[in-house]
């Protein structure tokens, strides 16, 4: 009976353990998967920062609300979307600055 029951308690343990490693491997993988990601998204904001995008393309977006005509240009299309519908929030409602009436250009 005492070895019918060290036999269970070692065949129990051994799943244990091995998906511990497996769980530790997956780990260090996915930590290592990590590391490299940052560093590429940190190499991409440094190289937005220094203009280094690798296009030329700048986009004009606008916004009209009544007779005004809002504008925000960047290389970034959401900066420039937003550039514009900020201008527009100055003056008008919230109502007349929504991000579907928004249009951009890219040149």
């Amino acid at each position: 009976m005492n070895k019918a029951l060290l036999a269970c308690m070692l065949a129990a343990a051994l799943p244990a353990a091995a998906l511990a490693n497996d769980t530790d491997a997956r780990l260090r993988r996915l930590e290592t998967e990590v590391i490299r990601l940052q560093e590429r998204v940190n190499m991409l904001e440094r190289m937005l920062q220094h203009g280094q995008s690798g296009n030329n393309h700048v986009y004009v977006c606008r916004i009209q609300a009544f007779a005004e005509v809002y504008e925000g240009e960047s290389t970034n299309a959401g900066v420039a979307k937003r550039q514009a519908q900020t201008a527009c929030l100055k003056e008008q409602a919230a109502l007349f600055c929504r991000t579907q009436n928004i249009q951009c250009v890219r040149y």
